[in-house]
């Protein structure tokens, strides 16, 4: 096997062994994913920093907001891998926004 793939391999296995310790009760496939943007990333996961970014997604939207059902993990692992995260949580905000007051829906 390539030595770049098998690294990448290995680095998504550990990625997804951590991500399935600090978010145990979040659905399987959404952990994957987590640990593969990660990986894309070639960064090891910061759970801390991913659990911080959840909360302040958690403080920005409400309970019963698309954020907050099964992409919440991902929304908050993409805000971690962000220089500024309150900064990319505004942007895509902004943008969500100005879709669903044109024709896009959830």
């Amino acid at each position: 096997m390539n030595p770049q793939l098998q690294e990448k391999c290995e680095l998504l296995a550990f990625n997804r062994s951590l991500i399935v310790k600090g978010f145990f009760w979040e659905h399987d496939l959404m952990r994957a994913v987590a640990a593969a943007m990660y990986t894309d990333a070639d960064k090891s996961v910061d759970t801390d920093l991913i659990k911080s970014c959840r909360k302040m997604l958690r403080k920005r939207q409400g309970i019963f907001s698309d954020f907050r059902s099964y992409t919440e993990l991902l929304a908050a692992t993409k805000m971690s891998l962000k220089d500024d995260p309150e900064r990319y949580l505004e942007d895509v905000l902004e943008v969500y926004s100005a879709l669903r007051s044109g024709k896009f829906f959830t």
